[in-house]
């Protein structure tokens, strides 16, 4: 049975009461990230309750099965046939009964992609709100704004809406009057500066007399929305630290200074069966570079998460973009979050076009859980998965289904999840009295006031959920005997098995702890390098010519990857020190370019720098060896260094580290710098 839109019930910020905390609202750390407290919790102090004054909890529930039977809250419970059209009339004055006022503002589109909502400035009101897009000199049908609550100030909002063409978008509230203060009418665009327009008041309830001839009721005078980005509180706030050693490393701002350039199709890096085999964990998630995420409207540190659950969304609008407006949609849909909404950055983790390519949203690390802004209450432990498109009456499409199963199973299997389990979620959670059970793979109005993500995206979770099963099944398939799944770098080391980059040991094991030795590192660039057939023998004093390394060597030798000691030697089975392994991947991605596009831009970079600039680490310094490689390596996101700020050149590589860098630099970087 469909449920009701949160406007059409409960208001047009609906429920205020619901709205403070609206799921797909904020961070939990809203005004305050340095005081905010999360409840820390393990496995063996479950169950637990919610500390007084903390707004998000989380605990794991005896893991079960959903049951569609009996369960109200499992998808499975959704019949296709429960699919309903949208048959709701659009708002009427209601007349001296209703006591409202309908308000509305009209304003033309200057480009082919946009994103309109409404705005405004004080506490929520009950009431509806609508859009209609103009085309070909026609007005569409009414369509619902559902309300949303933004946590900072006195900025409240609808939900951010993607249009595809139009010449006009018309925008109607029907509120209780003096209810919405300056009400705007907010359209941005990747094209064009956000514009706005004022709400007016178009015919009001109760008081209206019978012989009336037009509005008399006035609203406050109407002020511009700000639209520039606002200095944040948190500028002046201790930066989070990073900690390779821990893999969940937080890390402040990424700084893009450039000018915004024209958004780009994404490229992948490496081969597709590379990239995205068959059962390769990883998904190809195209950066926040490859739709030019604007760094100057980030204005929140990123702070770092734990996966519990997985919660669908949708965008609603159009559903008629086409690949190349993808980019431009999400530019659009960052400016309203950051700037309108005052989210510090777009909400969601990750977004999914009709396609079934995926896409970073929130800055901070795509291998990890930065915590979003996707659902109030709860964004610590959820991460938002939200598909581009309005899917009320639509199903997604087979190729963003497959996306969406292929992210799920990664996150889940990162974190050891059942994917037909449930969790339980404490704090505030809008629309939902707590402690709240739901799946682990959940729909947004599952843990909100809201419709999202749509009846007919909303029904086929529980087929999803199945698919996500399977995958995670087989994923423990691939993983080395010694690797289990969400164990340390699990996924970058079955990264490396499932693309052919490393076959282990006979036994079944990869020994992810073993020191890396230098002809193995070696190995691993050849492969990438396609294994090309080598004509002339290495001649380093202590290769055997004849060995089963030798055209590795070969081949790292001429083409100036190592160049071994001046004794004339190689030193095969040594392990290769932190800083040799930057000196080789460094010289690699120079030489022979097959490396991703950040590592190649720090390249450029580094080309133009001396050794005697700072390393970015307190144990590298100005003129030492390997000076520009290390800096390199942070630059590139291949390496972030230890939480102590220091890169410990001397210390032997592990496979596992081997693994986290081999990856980073062929194939996504850590974080984008």
């Amino acid at each position: 049975m469909r449920k009701k839109s949160f406007f059409r019930k409960v208001s047009v910020l609906g429920a205020l009461a619901l709205l403070s905390a609206t799921f797909f609202s904020f961070p939990e750390a809203v005004a305050s990230t340095s005081s905010r407290k999360v409840q820390a919790f393990t496995e063996n102090t479950l169950p637990f309750s919610p500390k007084a004054g903390e707004e998000d909890g989380f605990r794991d529930s005896q893991v079960a099965p959903l049951d569609p039977a009996k369960d109200i809250n499992s998808l499975e419970s959704v019949a296709p046939s429960a699919i309903v059209t949208d048959t709701k009339e659009p708002l009427k004055p209601k007349g001296k009964e209703s006591g409202k006022v309908i308000l509305q503002a009209e304003v033309s589109l200057k480009t082919k992609v946009n994103v309109v909502g409404v705005s405004w400035n004080n506490h929520a009101a009950e009431g509806e709100a609508e859009y209609r897009l103009k085309t070909d000199g026609k007005w569409g049908p009414w369509s619902d704004l559902e309300g949303l609550e933004g946590p900072q100030g006195k900025i409240y909002s609808t939900e951010s809406v993607p249009l595809i063409g139009g010449e006009a978008v018309q925008v109607r509230m029907e509120v209780e009057p003096g209810q919405v203060e300056e009400p705007q009418l907010v359209v941005t665009s990747a094209e064009h500066d956000t514009w706005t327009t004022s709400l007016k008041p178009l015919l009001y309830g109760s008081d209206l007399p019978a012989n009336a001839e037009g509005p008399k009721y006035s609203l406050p005078s109407f002020k511009p929305l700000a639209v520039a980005v606002q200095e944040a509180s948190y500028r002046s706030a201790p930066q989070p630290i990073e900690k390779e050693v821990t893999n969940l490393a937080e890390n402040g701002n990424e700084v893009n200074e450039e000018k915004e350039k024209p958004p780009v199709k994404p490229r992948p890096a490496l081969p597709e069966d590379a990239i995205d085999g068959m059962y390769n964990p990883i998904p190809y998630v195209a950066l926040r570079s490859e739709w030019k995420a604007n760094a100057k409207w980030t204005d929140w540190p990123t702070e770092y998460g734990k996966t519990k659950g997985v919660v669908f969304h949708h965008t609603a609008g159009s559903n008629n973009y086409t690949r190349e407006q993808v980019p431009l949609i999400l530019l659009s849909i960052q400016r309203f979050h950051a700037i309108t909404r005052r989210w510090g950055d777009i909400g969601y983790n990750v977004l999914v076009d009709r396609f079934g390519q995926a896409w970073q949203g929130r800055q901070g690390r795509v291998m990890e859980h930065p915590i979003g802004a996707h659902a109030y209450g709860a964004n610590t432990y959820t991460y938002g998965i939200s598909v581009i498109g309005d899917y009320m009456n639509q199903p997604v499409s087979p190729e963003t289904r497959e996306m969406l199963v292929k992210l799920t199973a990664w996150k889940l299997s990162q974190n050891n999840l059942n994917p037909r389990g449930k969790v339980t979620l404490y704090g505030k959670i809008k629309g939902h009295k707590t402690p709240l059970t739901v799946p682990i793979i959940s729909g947004h109005r599952q843990v909100g006031a809201t419709d999202c993500p749509g009846d007919a995206f909303f029904a086929q979770i529980p087929g999803i959920t199945e698919e996500v099963a399977k995958r995670m099944d087989q994923l423990k398939k691939e993983s080395f005997n010694d690797v289990p799944v969400a164990s340390f770098f699990w996924d970058y080391i079955t990264w490396m098995r499932s693309s052919g980059y490393s076959v282990g040991w006979p036994d079944g094991t990869y020994r992810p702890q073993q020191k890396v030795s230098r002809v193995a590192a070696l190995a691993f660039l050849y492969r990438r390098a396609g294994s090309p057939k080598m004509e002339k023998k290495p001649n380093f004093k202590d290769v055997n010519p004849n060995s089963v390394f030798a055209s590795a060597i070969a081949w790292g030798q001429q083409n100036g990857i190592t160049t071994g000691w001046p004794n004339g030697t190689f030193h095969p089975v040594e392990p290769v020190s932190r800083e040799a392994m930057a000196a080789f991947m460094y010289r690699f991605c120079k030489n022979t370019r097959k490396c991703t596009q950040t590592a190649l831009a720090a390249l450029e970079r580094e080309e133009k720098h001396s050794r005697q600039q700072p390393s970015g680490f307190k144990d590298v310094k100005p003129g030492d060896l390997f000076t520009k490689e290390i800096r390199w390596m942070s630059e590139s996101g291949i390496s972030l260094g230890w939480e102590d700020k220091t890169f410990r050149p001397y210390e032997h590589t592990s496979r596992a580290a081997m693994a986290a860098f081999f990856y980073r630099l062929i194939a996504r970087p850590a974080l984008e710098n």
